[in-house]
């Protein structure tokens, strides 16, 4: 079950490609190291240039040492860059080890570990309604023209 899904019983899934955006760029390049295919090649690159107009990979020397610390090529950073969570997924045989010691564990939020009664505004959170509307309004910015004494 993934963690898109809801009930009593929900658990983390190691697989579900919404986890693989959190991966390293390193993890990803060491997960899957076939060479990139024509198309990827010559998407990687328009992405690459685009990339390389931004702060701040507008820096040679900031680039360069960028990529030597992770052991990229501007290549690969950029194929990395635009894959979709799906794609990142599809590089791993199995899910990197720190993924893996999640997989399983109770879902925040569901019956196994409900978000506690003094949390409000998180979502699926369970407060009073009441409580939401004091807590809200004691961080409310105050308006200056009906207090202006500060009181």
């Amino acid at each position: 079950m993934s963690a898109s899904h809801s009930g009593p019983s929900a658990r983390l899934d190691a697989w579900a490609s919404h986890w693989y955006p959190a991966t390293r760029l390193d993890e990803r390049v060491a997960a899957d190291s076939a060479p990139l295919g024509a198309a990827r090649r010559a998407a990687a690159a328009r992405k690459l240039d685009t990339l390389r107009e931004q702060f701040p990979y507008d820096d040679d020397e900031l680039f360069t040492r960028m990529l030597r610390q992770r052991g990229l090529t501007p290549l690969d950073f950029a194929a990395v860059c635009q894959e979709t969570a799906e794609e990142v997924r599809t590089r791993f045989a199995q899910p990197p080890p720190w993924l893996s010691k999640l997989h399983g564990m109770p879902l925040v939020g569901t019956a196994d570990a409900p978000y506690p009664a003094s949390a409000p505004g998180l979502p699926g959170a369970r407060t009073d309604r009441r409580q939401d509307r004091m807590a809200r309004l004691r961080t409310a910015p105050r308006d200056p023209r009906a207090d202006p004494v500060g009181r």
